[in-house]
């Protein structure tokens, strides 16, 4: 399969704004979709929360792979 271009640019680390624009929900729903296990556990950087880039496109593309495997 094609590497598609990354939705989040050349970042190391994203944060949920940037996660829930690509997503369509808001900040706190990502928020609450990682403390549930939906969504791959941020890092804590000083007092942030911070996602790696590369492990939130794995996430999305297993997500995309498993919808496909669905039908």
């Amino acid at each position: 399969m094609p590497k598609r271009p990354s939705p989040f640019g050349s970042a190391t680390l994203v944060d949920a704004r940037e996660i829930a624009v690509f997503l369509g929900c808001s900040p706190k729903h990502v928020r609450r979709m990682a403390e549930k296990g939906q969504l791959p556990q941020p890092v804590k950087v000083g007092r942030l929360y911070r996602w790696s880039r590369q492990t939130i496109e794995n996430w999305i593309d297993q997500q995309e792979g498993d919808r496909h495997a669905a039908h």
